[in-house]
């Protein structure tokens, strides 16, 4: 099992945005459901940071 650092994951899911996931995850060598998983996280926390108390 691989571990990747807060900065990789970050720059994985920025990379994502621009090429598209699938893209991104064949050029970076991750599972497209291992970035995929990273995008989701992204945006679970951006709502719970956004929509506190909804």
């Amino acid at each position: 099992m691989n571990r990747y650092d807060k900065a990789f994951k970050e720059e994985a899911v920025r990379l994502s945005d621009e090429i598209g996931p699938k893209k991104a995850a064949e050029q970076l060598g991750v599972a497209y459901h291992t970035l995929q998983g990273w995008r989701k996280q992204r945006t679970l926390h951006w709502c719970s940071v956004h929509n506190k108390g909804v």
